[in-house]
């Protein structure tokens, strides 16, 4: 029940369970003499003979008291001990897997291949979710809980031995032979309990998967009216699950059963031989007593084990699985080409460090086979408007993930400041890569909540600011304020507005590179100029990448890259993009034709005369 993989995993802590084992142990000895000695003492009180050798403790009650004192603080300082060792232990394991397995949720390169790999070589975010909690808590369970008394079980024996050898040899050996027979005993459907615990985490993950399926696609399952049938197989599953669990708790009760068996059957025989072998003796029925009274003590922890055997087994499957998960990441980071120019190379190139973005030789391939990129090459400084174009499945969106961090696994160079962007962590993205998509989620709770999602205590100046920049406020005080409730999803607000909102989200945590993919999709024309406008000022002191089909967000865009089929095909500013006649011309006319259409032709601000402001 030891797997060397689990104990690579981060925070675990072999030496830390042994040492609890061992506290728990000294606190079972403790408990055994402390109950012998009381015993003794009291029987020696009531004018009873006790033996010889343990005269010394009980003759004098002054003595028993002061010694059963002793090892009472004794057995407080080391429960103590075991118990803030537990604590410490769980709590640091459960933050360090915790955060390594959101690295593995959120690791670019594994959200970029999660759904393109084979169920069977990957975890589903499903159960990269359910391991981030329910898999934290059973790895915990098993390192400071099974470990523990797995170690003590053994130590026992030892126990045992000190305990019950003065009292009745004979009784001592029955004892430890119980302690040797009852895992044998308990475990006697073992193999067939591992198989039935094991499918019972199977079904728990198939029907956690297709209950978030059913609830994604619920829409489509109701304009197809397919609702009924999924509900079926949903029933299905979960019935498969229930029985799982009723053939579970079945196994484990009758583990329970036989070592209970196990346990009074042996102490039973020993309190029955020590009254026989002391039967012609004065102290024999005291022997007895304590035999009993001792004997049931010291098989605690093995029944406590025996329970705790299939809380390891769960912990195994989920360490198991953390670690396939922790494999593959470190496998990604290992096979992804690496192009990283160090420190000399670039200096002898006359590339300076302050640098902005850089692209060079970039190419990017899904697992699936798509080339998405082809040696792409351009340059931009750290501040500025940079917009990417170009028809759908270009690759605009592609880069914006490779610049987000959100996908790995390039060839080529991405650098920004003259640091590669794949030597970047997760955390150095974060704190300098803000990225708005037109589908970001706004969660059910308050307008506040949603500009503040990490409760960070964001000043209300601060965040009126942002939204009297997306033109929210008033929106937002005839709803009720910074207050005022948003539904699940942002139910409560049309599309643009929606969008705005994930916008002004992003204006309250100032970075060094603003990324805005079709973050403007659904808003209006007039608040689109806004948007513009304000991509406008954020570029003066952060670098704004905007990726838009709709081209009249760009017009004041210092660089203008054009892609078609994951090529770079054209680029400039705006001005020198229509004069080149090129893909940028047609798509811009494309689109001012159909803005005209929309308008019935009668527009005071359409597309042309905004291309005239601009040049003008």
């Amino acid at each position: 029940m030891i797997n060397k993989a689990l104990l690579r995993l981060p925070g675990a802590d072999l030496k830390g369970a042994l040492l609890i084992g061992l506290l728990q142990t000294l606190c079972a000895f403790v408990d055994s003499a402390i109950t012998v000695i009381a015993l003794m003492t009291g029987a020696t009180a009531l004018g009873v003979e006790t033996p010889r050798w343990l005269e010394a403790f009980t003759a004098n009650i002054e003595i028993s008291l002061l010694v059963m004192t002793i090892l009472l603080v004794v057995r407080v300082i080391a429960q103590r001990l075991a118990t803030h060792m537990t604590t410490s232990i769980s709590r640091r394991m459960a933050s360090m897997l915790a955060d390594d397995l959101y690295l593995s949720l959120f690791d670019p390169q594994e959200m970029t291949t999660r759904s393109d790999r084979q169920p069977k070589e990957t975890t589903p975010h499903q159960s990269m979710a359910m391991l981030s909690t329910e898999g934290v808590k059973s790895l915990s369970t098993y390192f400071t809980l099974f470990l523990p008394t797995l170690f003590e079980s053994v130590l026992m024996l030892l126990v045992a031995g000190i305990v019950l050898i003065p009292l009745n040899p004979i009784a001592a050996l029955i004892v430890i032979l119980g302690m040797i027979a009852m895992p044998f005993a308990a475990n006697f459907t073992r193999d067939k309990d591992i198989r039935t615990q094991v499918e019972h985490l199977r079904k728990y993950d198939r029907v956690g998967v297709r209950f978030e399926e059913s609830l994604k696609g619920l829409n489509t399952l109701k304009i197809f009216d397919a609702d009924r049938e999924e509900s079926k197989r949903l029933a299905k599953d979960s019935e498969g699950f229930r029985k799982a669990t009723m053939a579970l708790l079945g196994g484990q009760l009758k583990s329970l059963i036989g070592s209970d068996v196990v346990i009074y059957t042996t102490v039973i025989l020993a309190t029955v031989f020590t009254a026989l072998l002391t039967s012609g003796q004065t102290t024999g029925w005291l022997l007895s007593v304590a035999v009993a009274v001792t004997g049931v003590r010291l098989f605690i922890p093995s029944r406590q084990l025996v329970y705790l055997t299939h809380e390891a087994t769960v912990g195994l499957k989920h360490g198991k699985a953390i670690a396939k998960a922790r494999e593959l990441r470190e496998q990604q980071h290992q096979d992804a080409p690496h192009t990283r120019m160090d420190a000399d190379t670039r200096k002898n190139a006359g590339i300076p460090e302050d640098e902005g973005l850089r692209v060079e030789h970039l190419d990017f391939s899904y697992p699936n086979g798509h080339h998405a990129l082809h040696d792409l090459n351009f340059d931009f400084p750290q501040r500025g408007h940079l917009a990417i174009v170009g028809s759908s499945g270009s690759g605009k969106s592609t880069v914006a993930q490779l610049l987000s961090g959100r996908t790995g696994g390039y060839s080529g160079s991405m650098s920004f400041d003259g640091t590669e962007l794949r030597d970047w962590d997760a955390l150095r993205f974060i704190e300098n890569v803000t990225m708005v998509r037109g589908s970001d989620h706004l969660f059910k709770g308050t307008v506040r909540s949603n500009l503040d999602p990490t409760n960070l205590g964001i000043s209300d100046e601060t965040l009126i600011q942002a939204l009297e920049r997306l033109d929210l406020m008033d929106l937002v005080n005839a709803r009720g304020g910074l207050d005022s409730t948003v539904l699940a999803g942002g139910s409560n607000f049309s599309g643009g507005q929606r969008q705005r909102l994930a916008i002004a989200r992003a204006l309250v945590r100032p970075s060094r590179i603003y990324i805005f993919d079709e973050a403007s999709s659904a808003i209006d024309r007039e608040h689109d100029r806004v948007v513009s406008a304000l991509m406008d000022d954020l570029a003066r002191h952060s670098l704004v990448i905007t990726v838009t089909h709709r081209l009249a967000s760009i017009i004041n865009a210092r660089n203008i890259i054009v892609l078609d089929h994951g090529e770079i095909v054209d680029s400039g500013d705006f001005t020198a993009l229509l004069s080149h006649q090129g893909m940028f011309a047609q798509q811009w006319e494309e689109q001012d034709s159909v803005e005209s259409d929309v308008d019935g032709g009668t527009r005071p601000h359409s597309f042309t005369s905004e291309a005239q402001e601009a040049i003008a």
